[in-house]
């Protein structure tokens, strides 16, 4: 039977199963309820600098669908050209996925298999978007070209990139308009990634000099694992060589058959820009617009779950910012997590939390069972019969002169001798010092207050950082702000993993500081 309320765990034995299910905040377990209308589930496929090492290989030694589509994609590359590229991408070598010419192509065989993985089991996108790169797996799958042409398209794109001279790419915590403004000649906005996210693409010493103003000034910033500056003036000699790949080399372009959201323009990639050779030659010269093209999703699919297909969370992350104003952030989930020994693991939660929130999901086909066996157990049946209660009967009316409020006949209780406690006087009145577990609400009332100060949302208190859109710039920023304001020491890997609500950092500071360091950092509630 399907109903409205459910949970999923994800364990590979009994014992792991009733430890997942019994802790209060494993990572491995969800639970949800069905929204009443169904809007689909989009796919979002991530961009260059999501990689690591040995991507995809878990879910190419356990799962046959997987597999063959990893297999035809490397075998559009040609011989020579595709063996390198599976060494390269199910080696434990991180330097193996650096180079351009091998990430991009890399990261397009993994997003299609994974794709048509999900679609094996049942769950078919209603839209797609792409980040740079990601749109050619969009692309393909929604038959603008076959999958083979666009594996060519894609390897020639990394290596026309791989041959231009090196650059760098920073990841800000701030809104692109802002970071436009003070951009110097030669550096560009290679993303817009979220409200207040973005990310600068220019040469190597003119970002890490913009790096040094940036944080200065108290922004947070990051570097991206890229070799080169996409997105900027830097690209702009292979637009032109690009675009006649596209027109010489024997590629058909047809109008999608899926919605496709682009992250060029901002909104629905129509048919005329599909078949036109020059929108993807723009395609790695331009401006990546995620964050528009999310809103235009977000108008377009509202209430769709979005699902990242291909490594880690990062669109996920990135997704949940997109907010409205006292509206609870985006559903987003991811595929997979950071390494491959947790691929079929990440893969089968993702399946159950999509179940679990409603999505058509074929279950039976994660995890077959080759030796099932039907029992009875003596439990109640859902037989569907009705059993009516019938009313009581009447009481019968009492004798006049009835007394209600005397008691039955019979022996009474002894009474229960109480203590009594002498009064205080009344001259003196002494406020309890505050325990543990006491000032807990204000402490979440003041981390509440950081959050909103810095990413402009209130979080809720029982949900983790991540899943409500928190990424790690606002994370890391969140720390040093619980550091000052608190006097305690506080990592960005405590509350990616321990610490991971609200509600649990809050009690870690409750255990961590003396009754008297919080007046300090938490003012006295006012008077009623």
């Amino acid at each position: 039977s399907a109903f409205a309320q459910r949970a999923c765990v994800v364990a590979t034995t009994p014992a792991e199963a009733a430890e997942r299910l019994r802790a209060a905040e494993s990572p491995w377990k969800a639970a949800h309820a069905v929204a009443p209308r169904q809007a689909g589930v989009v796919f979002m496929f991530p961009g260059q600098g999501s990689h690591y090492a040995g991507m995809g290989r878990g879910l190419y030694e356990s799962e046959a669908v997987f597999r063959a589509a990893v297999d035809e994609c490397l075998q559009a590359l040609g011989g020579e050209a595709g063996a390198a590229l599976r060494e390269a991408l199910f080696a434990d070598d991180p330097a193996g996925l650096q180079p351009t010419a091998v990430a991009q192509p890399a990261l397009f065989v993994l997003g299609y298999a994974l794709a048509q993985q999900w679609r094996s089991l049942g769950v078919e996108p209603v839209a797609l978007i792409g980040h740079s790169v990601g749109e050619f797996v969009a692309a393909a799958l929604a038959g603008v070209f076959s999958a083979a042409d666009a594996m060519r398209l894609v390897a020639r794109r990394g290596a026309l990139m791989q041959a231009l001279p090196a650059g760098a790419m920073l990841s800000v915590g701030l809104p692109a308009e802002a970071v436009a403004a003070r951009l110097p000649a030669g550096l560009a906005i290679a993303a817009h990634n979220a409200p207040a996210s973005c990310v600068v693409s220019g040469p190597i010493a003119a970002i890490a000099a913009l790096r040094t103003e940036l944080e200065a000034q108290g922004a947070v910033t990051r570097p991206l694992q890229t070799s080169h500056a996409f997105h900027s003036p830097m690209m702009d000699p292979v637009v032109a060589a690009f675009e006649a790949e596209l027109r010489d080399g024997g590629v058909v372009l047809r109008a999608p058959s899926l919605p496709i959201v682009s992250t060029l323009t901002g909104q629905r990639l129509e048919a005329a820009q599909a078949t036109d050779p020059s929108y993807w030659a723009r395609h790695l010269r331009e401006t990546v617009r995620f964050s528009p093209a999310l809103h235009e999703l977000q108008r377009s699919f509202d209430g769709a779950v979005l699902l990242e297909v291909g490594p880690r969370q990062t669109l996920a992350t990135l997704a949940r910012q997109h907010r409205a104003k006292d509206q609870p952030p985006p559903v987003a989930l991811a595929s997979l997590a950071d390494a491959p020994d947790k691929e079929t693991a990440a893969l089968r939660l993702a399946a159950g939390r999509l179940w679990a929130l409603g999505a058509t999901v074929d279950t039976a086909r994660l995890a077959p069972r080759t030796r099932a066996r039907r029992l009875r157990l003596p439990t109640y049946p859902f037989e569907r019969k009705l059993f009516w209660v019938d009313a009581r009967p009447a009481a019968a009316t009492p004798a006049p002169g009835t007394d209600f409020a005397s008691p039955p006949p019979g022996p009474r209780p002894a009474p229960v001798a109480v203590p009594t406690v002498p009064s205080p006087e009344p001259a003196m009145s002494v406020s309890p010092a505050p325990g543990h577990g006491a000032r807990r609400p204000q402490l979440v009332t003041r981390l509440r207050g950081l959050v909103e100060d810095l990413a402009g949302v209130e979080l809720d208190a029982g949900a983790s950082f991540v899943e409500q859109g928190l990424d790690s710039l606002q994370l890391t920023q969140f720390a040093l702000q619980v550091k000052r304001a608190f006097k305690v020491n506080l990592s960005f890997r405590q509350l990616m993993e321990s610490l991971r609500t609200l509600d649990a950092l809050a009690q870690h500071l409750d255990e961590q500081l003396p009754a008297e360091a919080l007046a300090a950092a938490v003012p006295a509630a006012a008077p009623p």
